[in-house]
């Protein structure tokens, strides 16, 4: 597998029963994973946010989160994982939905659950959460005692449509 990454990410890394990873500059994410496209990696299974918040409240190497991308390719049992590093401030990183549109609604999740946003996504939105909640929840840093704002439900909050 090492020979088929030997043009695309760098620092194939491989361990125990976890898939080979390779970590790519948040610059290169739209391009790395096209790369893995192009070479047959076209079936999405999953993708993820790791806050890298200590205990003491400090980021681990200066970046917040790391975004991994795991997909398989077709027929061969195999996977890889793409990692990238996302800053807390100006969390921003490129969608891969057009590659993987199942990659949108787990990018939305990553999104609301944790602030990142995904450039040149077709509806970046949130997805588990009402509109109005303030915060990303699945931040190390949320405050555990945080009040949400009360939201009145009615015939007015569901959109109008055919029966």
């Amino acid at each position: 597998m090492s020979s088929a990454l030997a043009d695309g990410p760098t620092g194939l890394s491989s361990g125990g029963t976890d898939p080979p990873w390779a970590r790519v500059p948040r610059a290169a994410w739209l391009s790395a994973a096209s790369w893995g496209w192009e070479r047959g990696w076209r079936s999405f299974v999953d993708l993820t946010v790791i806050d890298r918040l200590s205990p003491d409240g400090r980021a681990r190497d200066e970046v917040r989160f790391e975004l991994c991308l795991l997909v398989g390719a077709a027929g061969v049992s195999q996977r890889i994982c793409l990692r990238t590093f996302v800053p807390l401030l100006g969390p921003t990183v490129s969608s891969v939905a057009s590659l993987w549109p199942g990659a949108a609604w787990f990018e939305r999740e990553a999104f609301d659950l944790y602030g990142i946003r995904f450039l040149a996504h077709p509806d970046l939105r949130r997805i588990l959460l009402y509109p109005e909640f303030v915060g990303h929840p699945l931040r190390k840093d949320y405050p555990k005692d945080r009040r949400q704002p009360l939201v009145r439900i009615g015939p007015s909050c569901f959109p109008r449509g055919p029966a």
